[in-house]
């Protein structure tokens, strides 16, 4: 695994696609400690992943990062349109993929995570028996079977487990390396 400090060979889409419908400001905005969700999400990523992108239908809310970004290739098909999109911008072969509004996201546990992609497709951490698929690794090699879903009208990202060699990451995994307090 590489250690603190090393750079990640993969790319890190932040997803930032919510309508912001439940919240307002939009969650990735709203401030935590007196900075926006979003601004510590990407200082986070950005210390560890060269490329950065965000994932957004709505750029004009987030220019103050200075990100450059991707959008839907169709809008309102949610995360798995989101995804789908930004693995075919990634110039790496690999994306960790992250939720705009994660205030509290670890770098150890990215760390950890990407070391466990090994030939999985996609590596999904599910601590508390909920899959966290906004916040899992995705390989390139799963770009077919992301546009055969969209083309066949189907947008849950749980069912990609069972049609992608997926890797679950449960709690005795956090627990192992002592990252479930972290989780």
């Amino acid at each position: 695994m590489p250690g603190q400090g090393d750079r990640i060979d993969a790319t890190c889409l932040v997803m930032a696609g919510g309508e912001g419908l439940r919240l307002s400001p939009d969650k990735p905005l709203f401030e935590v400690q007196g900075r926006p969700i979003i601004s510590r999400v990407t200082d986070v990523v950005s210390s560890i992943f060269d490329e950065v992108l965000l994932v957004t239908n709505t750029p004009q809310k987030y220019g103050f990062l200075g990100l450059p970004h991707v959008r839907d290739e169709e809008t309102g098909k949610g995360p798995l349109m989101g995804i789908y999109s930004g693995l075919k911008a990634i110039s790496a072969h690999r994306a960790f993929v992250c939720a705009a509004d994660m205030p509290f996201l670890d770098e150890g546990i990215i760390r950890a995570e990407i070391a466990e992609t090994h030939d999985h497709d996609m590596v999904v951490p599910c601590p508390f028996d909920i899959p966290e698929f906004l916040h899992g690794v995705y390989h390139v090699r799963c770009l077919p079977v992301l546009e055969r879903q969209i083309q066949q009208g189907i947008y849950k990202l749980e069912l990609l487990r069972g049609l992608l060699d997926a890797l679950v990451l449960d709690r005795g995994w956090f627990e192992e390396r002592h990252l479930l307090h972290r989780a």
